[in-house]
């Protein structure tokens, strides 16, 4: 049963059981051999002591002692030698016995048939590495030239049994070291044939399913999906969950593009590094693509590619650019003890920020901060007066988050230097209610910039001041279309700077009088109602309304026809003459005929030759006077006279139109412009020549309406 015990355990068990034996049998063997010691020194002692001593035949006691310690001395050494004599044949007897044991054992053990001790990968075990063999370790020799290893998918590789100790003749481990990697996935060993050196067993076979080395997946990116802020100079990194190596290729899409290299600071990192500085304020989009290959392990080529898949896909935004929201002073008249401030539109790198900074001409100063944002440069003395100072700040200042300004920075500046003054108001069509300014460029005396003050023609007046800007005040309105020259004499006292110089001479003219009656405008909405709607727009303004249709039902008509052959037709100074509506030929109606219907409800006067003045005098009373003139059409104009059945010869041209004169711009006896309300364009502003043009067709006619 011990024995049985013994050789089931295999090889393990063996040896323990084996070391167990022969320390009992040395112990035992030990005590046995003590045992036959003891035993046989004392029958030796017996054998060399005589019973009972005889006294020697010695003739002295000197030579009876010294043959009793010779005697003593021979006995001592032969009792040793028996001794030794026992000892070894007790060993030697106990290891034959050892020999006999341990032969039978490792007999009995070959015969057995071999178990499986060890296997690398185990059932379901993903493979560590590549580099590494896989082994199967038997408790008990084996036939190697019977047994047959497989392994699917099949690659490069050889299998080789190797001996459990160098000593030993039999060999219980096979190997496979692979020369090329596998893909991703299913491992399929399989031994067949499995059976004892001697063969006598019955044949076996053992499989194993496990695993490719794991492909790493992707367990966290940095900078982290959506981050913001990211720093241009940031490199990327992704956190696998296994090791990574040479059976796996990475490749990285950025978009938009950016020069970049990937590498491995560890076995389960993949870093990308930019090789330029990413663009700021942008967002980027980064793919992760994995490629699984089989290389050689020796060489490291690579023998196959499998399928790129994308395993990460993530966006960050990179930081913004620090852009520069102010620098002051600015302008032409900067203050000479003023200090230079830059404000950014974020928190900044003060050291970076102070390092970009230089002015031109070279200033000292110190530096310091209002805030986190705003940097305060300090000359250690005044500024020079008149002078244009460049400030620069270089590319590559630095905010707190990372971002860097790509491009120079420039800002100018001119000290206050000689007092200058602009005036206003500037024209030549200026409100007659206006008031003088003058602006200086810096800080005056303000008695003294007063007492330079001049204006041609005299006008009375007072002074005011808002900041720079002296203001004087007129008395009274300025006159209409008048000229004003106005002078800043030289030596106006400056505050900070420098006094003036020259003197600052300027001019404006005055607006137009412009004079308009409130009369309402109609437009004629039939061919030749013109005459009739000029008459409705004069009663208008005196408070009478009536119609187009009813002013034609009313007012007197000559119903004589067009005859074109004879060229006879009705008398416009008799009433009305021809189709309002123009669907057969059409005229109108002189200012006689109308006078006296406009006389039914409004008094008024017929002129004749009447001068232009005279006639805006009128309109300056507040009468609106109605005229006969052309229409201003190109193609009209022309005489189209005709006679009337009785012989009278009637003045008449194409275009004949009415007007209502409401107005006038300048003065009364010299107008620049004329104002009419046209049936037809409404308010109509012409300059007088044009209005006098139009109006010498029919002699000036006119009908003054009161």
């Amino acid at each position: 049963m011990a024995l049985r015990i013994f050789i089931d355990n295999g090889l393990e068990y063996e040896y323990a059981f084996l070391l167990a034996v022969v320390a009992f049998l040395l112990v035992f063997s030990y005590s046995i051999v003590s045992i036959a010691i003891r035993y046989r020194k004392g029958k030796l002692s017996k054998n060399l002591v005589p019973s009972s001593p005889e006294a020697p035949d010695i003739s002295t006691e000197d030579e009876y002692i010294e043959a009793q310690v010779a005697d003593n001395r021979l006995k001592k050494i032969a009792k040793a030698v028996l001794s030794k004599i026992r000892v070894v044949r007790h060993f030697m007897l106990l290891a034959n016995t050892l020999l006999i044991i341990l032969a039978f054992v490792l007999v009995f053990d070959l015969l057995q048939n071999p178990g499986i001790r060890v296997t690398y990968p185990q059932e379901a075990q993903a493979l560590k590495s590549y580099e590494e063999p896989l082994i199967i370790t038997f408790d008990r020799p084996i036939d190697t030239k019977q047994f047959q290893p497989y392994i699917f998918p099949e690659i490069q590789g050889e299998w080789i049994a190797q001996q459990e100790f160098s000593w030993l003749p039999f060999k219980r481990t096979v190997a496979f070291y692979p020369q090329e990697s596998i893909f991703p996935g299913k491992v399929f060993i399989y031994y067949a044939d499995i059976t004892d050196i001697h063969n006598i067993q019955e044949k076996w076979e053992w499989a194993i399913n496990s695993r490719s080395v794991d492909t790493p997946e992707i367990e966290s990116v940095s900078p982290e999906n959506e981050a913001t802020d990211v720093a241009v100079d940031r490199e990327l990194q992704f956190k696998l969950t296994s090791q990574g190596g040479s059976f796996v290729e990475w490749r990285v899409e950025v978009e938009p593009e950016a020069e970049h290299e990937i590498y491995f600071p560890a076995d389960d990192i993949v870093q990308v590094r930019f090789l330029n500085n990413l663009r700021q304020n942008t967002n980027y989009l980064i793919k992760l693509y994995r490629t699984p290959v089989r290389y050689n392990l020796i060489s490291k080529e690579v023998v196959e590619r499998g399928e790129e898949i994308l395993v990460s896909e993530t966006s960050f935004v990179t930081v913004k650019e620090p852009l520069l929201e102010s620098i002051s002073p600015s302008g032409n008249n900067v203050y000479v003890t003023d200090s230079i401030k830059v404000v950014f539109d974020q928190v900044m790198d003060q050291e970076t920020a102070q390092a970009s900074f230089s002015v031109s001409p070279a200033i000292q100063g110190d530096f310091t901060w209002e805030n986190e944002r705003t940097m305060l440069f300090k000359p250690a003395q005044n500024l020079a007066k008149q002078t244009e100072y460049t400030v620069k700040l270089a590319p590559g200042i630095k905010s707190s988050k990372g971002g860097i300004t790509e491009s120079e920075i420039t800002h100018q500046f001119k000290t206050i230097g000689e007092v200058t003054a602009s005036i206003g108001p500037s024209g030549s069509s200026v409100k007659i209610g206006v008031n003088i300014s003058i602006n200086f460029n810096q800080p005056v005396d303000k008695n003294v910039a007063q007492s330079k003050f001049s204006i041609n023609p005299s006008v009375a007046g007072t002074f005011s001041w808002n900041g720079n800007t002296m203001v004087f005040n007129p008395n009274a309105n300025l006159a209409y279309s008048t000229k004003y020259d106005i002078s800043i004499g030289s030596g106006v006292k400056s505050i900070h700077g420098i006094d003036s110089k020259r003197s600052y001479n300027h001019s404006f003219t005055t607006e137009q009088l412009v004079f308009t009656l409130n009369v309402p405008v109609y437009y004629q909405t039939q061919r030749f109602a013109c005459n009739l709607v000029a008459a409705r727009m004069a009663l208008a303004y005196r408070g009478v309304s009536v119609s187009t249709s009813a002013a034609h039902s009313q007012i007197a008509k000559d119903n004589t026809p067009w005859d074109p052959d004879a060229n006879t037709w009705g008398n416009p100074h008799v009433g009305y003459v021809g189709d309002i509506n123009g669907v057969s030929e059409g005229y109108g109606v002189y200012w006689g005929p109308l006078s006296s219907w406009m006389s039914g409800y409004r008094s008024n006067s017929v002129r004749v030759g009447m001068s232009r003045t005279a006639m805006l005098t009128e309109v300056q009373n507040g009468n609106p006077v109605i005229i006969w003139a052309h229409n201003g059409y190109s193609g009209s104009g022309a005489n189209r006279s005709w006679t009337t059945p009785g012989g009278t010869s009637i003045y008449a041209i194409r275009g004949m139109h009415s007007y209502v004169v409401v107005g006038w711009r300048g003065p009364i006896d010299n107008p620049s412009h004329i104002i009419l309300n046209d049936p037809n364009r409404g308010r109509w502003t012409i300059t007088t020549g044009y209005f006098d043009s139009l109006w010498s067709y029919f002699g000036r006619a006119a009908v003054v309406v009161y």
